[in-house]
């Protein structure tokens, strides 16, 4: 989206200002992997009707208003207006139907030896890419200030490996060094918490050939305890950090995909957990979202169902005991990365879920008593495995970022603060194959930036967040707070 400043025409009654209140945006009518195709409705000052024109907007690029528009500009300039020929003055401008410059740092542009001046603020997230090595085969995907310096720090599941890789941040926001850590398994997700209350952050890691969960104890230094491994399910898969049975020490929650049930390990407060198992009434559950979806106070917990293509809610009573509601469509084919937050603003738990096999995300409102309406909006996305959640545009309006398996990049939905979405932009700079995302300001600037898993390259990709902005915040597809992942 593009919000225009100021429009001032150079006439022969002298400079003239068109009032930038009359501008506004109709709808978004189509995006292209650079950017978007935005209608500019626009009123005059002197009554005009309203027209529409058609512009693009491509990232570091902004548009001004274009054709249509120049008709009405016509009177203003004093000059006669034919049709087709849009003025003389305004020919520059509707060359074309674009007119196309970089951002710069004033964000103005001078067009035709000054005759028409715009300025304009681009609203569209910009990002630089750097891509770090780490084990192989890496999938999930957290952070933490593991070594205290203030700044978070990214810890990488490596499958094949058989450890976590740590990169270390330092404060301008680049990755200093990388640091492997062996967790007794293979890997497949990572999330991140203080399980033995020393104001330290943990790692927790799913290990589905030994159907444990593997927790490493930090030392605030950079540096772990050796693994203790946890029994849970057969084949854990996805996994969540939170109090779910509000004593103030933190539990785990993982998905079985082989036992079709969940693991709740509650946090006994020293980094060990006493383990109880609840089954989900759908097939292959493998991923969770645990946040209180009926509004007693309580965690409850939701599955995304990979082969009944359903979604589970198991509500909580606060001990830390869990029972089965109802399960739900889940707006496509093979769900799998889901997030809850309430994304229309009614005070009600909402999800977004990623169905891989449909290759697009759903939007599904919560009825704030730990059930889900129709599925508010499909959003086409091709190839998505993995789903983050924050203000990467600082419109204080949260998006919606998927990491996409098969074309190599990630996409990001800009919020409207409603539950709807702009169309995907697709960020292409990354490594091969990206499946698990996260999103968090690594450098401190108050941006959230993106860090992507890249499965085939064995590396991971941090899109550090270059846009003008002024805060955000952020929940992912895991994890616990700013540390989901």
């Amino acid at each position: 989206m593009i919000e225009l400043l100021n429009i001032m025409i150079m006439s022969a009654f002298g400079l003239q200002q068109i009032n930038t209140a009359s501008i506004t945006f109709l709808e978004q009518v189509g995006v292209e992997p650079l950017g978007t195709v935005a209608k500019i409705s626009v009123i005059g000052s002197e009554n005009l009707s309203i027209v529409a024109s058609k512009t693009k907007q491509f990232l570091n690029l902004v548009k001004v208003p274009t054709e249509e528009l120049a008709h009405d500009l016509n009177a203003k300039l004093n000059l006669t207006d034919t049709p087709e020929d849009e003025g003389e003055y305004l020919a520059a401008l509707v060359s074309g139907e674009e007119i196309e410059r970089s951002l710069t740092g004033d964000d103005r542009v001078e067009i035709f030896n000054g005759a028409v001046v715009v300025e304009a603020n681009s609203m569209l997230p910009t990002f630089k890419t750097y891509n770090f090595p780490t084990g192989s085969k890496p999938t999930g995907i957290a952070t933490g200030d593991f070594d205290s310096n203030g700044f978070k720090d990214i810890v990488v599941a490596n499958y094949e490996s058989k450890t976590v890789s740590v990169l270390f941040t330092y404060s301008k926001g680049g990755l200093l060094t990388t640091t492997e850590f062996k967790v007794g398994g293979k890997p497949i997700y990572v999330a991140v918490g203080d399980f033995n209350q020393d104001g330290n952050p943990d790692i927790a890691t799913t290990n589905p050939e030994n159907h444990t969960v593997a927790v490493l104890l930090g030392d605030a230094r950079g540096g772990f305890s050796s693994h203790n491994e946890f029994p849970v399910g057969e084949r854990p898969f996805g996994i969540v950090v939170a109090d779910v049975n509000r004593d103030g020490k933190l539990d785990i929650v993982t998905p079985n995909t082989f036992s079709n049930s969940v693991s709740v390990l509650l946090g006994n407060g020293d980094g060990s957990f006493n383990i109880a198992n609840y089954k989900v009434q759908g097939r292959v559950p493998v991923f969770v979202a645990v946040e209180d979806f009926n509004g007693d106070g309580n965690k409850d917990i939701l599955t995304t169902n990979f082969e009944t293509q359903d979604i589970s809610m198991l509500l909580g009573d606060g001990t830390g005991n869990f029972s089965w509601l109802a399960n739900f469509a889940a707006g496509g084919m093979s769900p799998v990365g889901v997030t809850a937050e309430d994304f229309n603003g009614d005070g009600n738990q909402d999800i977004v879920v990623v169905t891989e096999v449909s290759d697009n995300v759903s939007v599904i409102f919560g009825t704030g008593d730990g059930r889900f309406g129709i599925r508010n909006n499909v959003l086409q996305i091709d190839g998505p495995k993995n789903i983050a959640v924050g203000d990467l545009n600082g419109d204080r309006q949260l998006d919606i970022v998927t990491a996409n398996f098969a074309p190599d990049n990630v996409s990001v939905l800009l919020g409207k603060g409603d539950g709807n979405f702009d169309t995907a932009i697709n960020y292409n700079n990354v490594g091969d194959a990206p499946v698990a995302v996260v999103v968090e300001d690594f450098n401190g600037d108050g941006k959230l930036d993106i860090a992507v898993t890249n499965l085939e390259s064995d590396t991971v990709s941090v899109l550090m967040n270059t846009t003008k902005n002024e805060d955000s915040g952020v929940r992912s597809q895991e994890g616990r707070g700013r540390g989901r992942n």
